[in-house]
């Protein structure tokens, strides 16, 4: 066995035995021992220690787009993310874990979702990680492709379209603002963030694993398609005379927000149905898009409850 899981083990059993020696006269006044790590016997761990390693080439490999794109595959970063994913039944393939996030305790994983990991030097896993602080727990995952049919299953169906979005934090917020508020999925135009960028996976903390999200679309080509199946289009756009307070949302509509700093291509401010504007006091020239997806995205899940009542 491994140095570094022996002495993981051995440190495990030390602590489960420890209790012997408590004064039982003062146990009320003892403090609790400290979190055990949560080794199973069914939970096998491998270790890895050399920089040659392919699990941690194929790793570094998903910080870039082409990387991802070639493999199919993108990294997970943090436990609570690597648990989301496998709850959302994604295809996990590796799960990987610094030695000290092992050593400090592993999470109770379900032993019929987690039954392999591997652990690396912290100074390995800093290497494999995309943060500066690095959380100590990374998964890799096949990803999942959609198409608009996946989209439109739901009755009155709603989509956030995206229209050459560059900030990964901003894809991250809005696609959190999608899942939370009920849209149907996401359209991302092509020149878009990726939405598999680790920035993007962490800032969307998950919601990307529960919403049907379709990549590299053509604008012109998916508006027509909306049109003909009865969606109306609609660009919140701070330079609308409409507000959005007055748009009828009861029906199948697609909200389109624009790239951060050029706003909307020609040819999107063309072909929508209508433009909406959210208003503003202050003088306030126009909020950021993210805050701009998540108040009609609240909107339109305001209307929707209104008239169920």
């Amino acid at each position: 066995m491994c140095s570094l899981l022996a002495s993981i083990l051995f440190d495990h059993k030390r602590r489960s035995t420890s209790t012997k020696n408590l004064d039982l006269a003062n146990l009320d006044r003892a403090p609790p021992n400290p979190p055990e790590p949560m080794i199973s016997r069914h939970l096998q761990l491998n270790e890895i220690t050399s920089p040659a390693n392919h699990l941690l080439k194929q790793g570094k490999a998903l910080h870039d787009r082409p990387g991802r794109e070639k493999s199919k595959l993108f990294l997970i970063e943090g436990a609570k993310l690597v648990m989301e994913a496998i709850d959302r039944k994604l295809e996990v393939l590796d799960i990987v874990v610094s030695e000290t996030f092992v050593k400090q305790g592993l999470p109770n994983f379900d032993q019929q979702k987690v039954k392999y990991l591997h652990v690396m030097p912290d100074k390995l896993f800093a290497e494999l990680s995309t943060t500066t602080t690095p959380t100590g727990m990374a998964a890799i995952a096949r990803m999942r492709e959609f198409t608009l049919e996946d989209c439109l299953k739901k009755e009155n169906p709603v989509l956030m379209v995206c229209d050459s979005i560059q900030d990964p934090g901003n894809l991250g917020t809005m696609m959190r603002s999608a899942l939370a508020f009920g849209a149907s999925g996401m359209l991302l135009s092509k020149g878009c963030v990726d939405c598999f960028n680790p920035k993007v996976v962490r800032g969307g903390m998950g919601a990307s694993f529960g919403l049907p999200i379709v990549r590299d679309v053509e604008i012109a080509e998916v508006f027509e398609d909306l049109h003909t199946r009865g969606f109306v289009t609609v660009l919140v756009d701070p330079r609308a005379e409409k507000s959005i307070f007055e748009l009828n949302m009861m029906q199948p509509i697609a909200f389109v927000f624009g790239n951060e700093g050029h706003g909307f291509k020609e040819s999107t401010a063309e072909n929508v149905k209508e433009k909406v504007l959210i208003p503003m006091e202050n003088d306030t020239e126009s909020l950021n898009v993210s805050i701009s997806a998540a108040i009609t995205m609240f909107e339109w899940a305001r209307q929707r409850k209104t008239a169920r009542q």
